[in-house]
């Protein structure tokens, strides 16, 4: 599980004892005034969640790998989900799945609305009864489990298994 830092001393601290902070999950801290301590670092896989960050530092983080969830102003929701906080999140390497959605991404938000009772949608963010954004992503992932696992990335969940896309198993 990744580590997540709430505080600007605790980032300052991981900081200078791994001089890194890939895969790290940053959330809620403004860091404004810390250009230079995150420049000195390299954020590969690491992921900044309502955070403040000065423009120089934004590309900075998205430059060495970093992924950037920016404050939600003008949202019904208060907070972003940490990694941690998603059920099913399985390591980058384990990912052996990969479909691209945005032909359905209209069609899987409406499909989300139509659950009001259990999921809120609002633009490119929806939050379960958690109450914590999560992106809306066109992309999905999945990892192949009870099967020898293929030598690319398939784009077709039925790849490998005899039968033509949307045909019968």
């Amino acid at each position: 599980m990744a580590v997540e830092l709430h505080d600007l001393d605790e980032l300052r601290r991981y900081v200078a004892e791994h001089r890194s902070l890939d895969g790290v999950v940053v959330q809620d801290i403004d860091l404004t005034g810390e250009g230079e301590l995150i420049a000195s670092v390299s954020c590969l896989g690491a992921t900044f969640l309502g955070v403040d960050l000065a423009p120089a530092t934004l590309h900075h983080v998205i430059d060495t790998g970093g992924v950037v969830f920016p404050d939600l102003p003008g949202l019904p929701f208060d907070r972003a989900a940490a990694i941690g906080d998603v059920p099913g999140v399985v390591d980058e390497e384990l990912v052996t799945t990969e479909i691209d959605g945005t032909a359905y991404a209209a069609a899987k938000a409406a499909a989300m609305r139509a659950h009001a009772t259990q999921i809120t949608v609002d633009g490119p963010w929806f939050v379960l009864s958690n109450e914590l954004a999560q992106p809306l992503f066109t992309t999905e992932y999945y990892e192949l489990v009870g099967a020898p696992r293929p030598a690319a990335r398939e784009r077709d969940l039925f790849e490998g298994t005899g039968t033509a896309e949307g045909g019968d198993l």
